[in-house]
């Protein structure tokens, strides 16, 4: 099966999300550009594209720049575990202390005022359900969504070899299920956590769909 890069419907969600926490650090803007161009190196993706709006095979792959972090949204064609190609994109997120975050991370932190993390957000498109409208996660194949899983946390694994990362969330918008659980120290409902040991290897947590 292989979805169509130009079609719309495919970028509109719901999406599996491979979600890397990058973690505050005085070099976060140029760590972000490493993440993403490393991320773009993994053999079953073809990337990065500038637009979805013109076929892959009739545009020249991105360079990763000097864009600020608005301007390194890009997107590719990836390769699942049973041969499936579909869209993805990745995109990064630097959180902004807006009063709604400062109030939440009041209540929520013991430490509300250090350094925000940077976030980069790896996805795909829902391959199960296709651009039909449907509660898809429940309709996932067992076996193919731990592929799945242990695709991503190659993937995973991949960066964090030559960027270390704070967590990485894998799951069905688990970006959006990472922050209504409040926290990534603990299992989230359908999202597999990689988190660093102490001897800087990655430990992988999964939870109960």
């Amino acid at each position: 099966m292989e979805w169509s890069f130009t079609d719309k419907s495919n970028w509109t969600g719901p999406f599996f999300e491979l979600v890397f926490e990058l973690g505050p650090h005085p070099e976060s803007i140029a760590e972000t550009r490493r993440a993403l161009d490393f991320l773009w190196q993994h053999p079953t993706l073809d990337g990065p594209y500038e637009s979805h709006h013109v076929p892959v095979d009739r545009q020249p792959k991105a360079v990763i720049g000097d864009e600020e972090p608005a301007g390194l949204h890009f997107y590719g064609m990836a390769t699942w575990p049973d041969g499936s190609r579909s869209p993805c994109g990745a995109v990064p997120s630097i959180p902004q202390p807006y009063p709604d975050e400062l109030q939440r991370r009041f209540r929520l932190s013991s430490s509300p005022l250090e350094s925000l993390a940077d976030e980069l957000i790896f996805y795909v498109p829902s391959l199960y359900g296709g651009p039909r409208s449907i509660d898809w996660w429940d309709e996932i194949d067992g076996e193919l969504d731990a592929a799945i899983r242990y695709w991503l946390a190659d993937l995973a694994e991949h960066v964090f070899r030559s960027v270390p990362f704070v967590l990485a969330a894998i799951g069905p918008e688990a970006l959006w299920e990472l922050e209504r659980g409040e926290s990534g120290d603990a299992p989230v409902p359908g999202v597999t956590v990689l988190r660093p040991n102490r001897e800087g290897r990655l430990i992988r947590l999964d939870a109960n769909r």
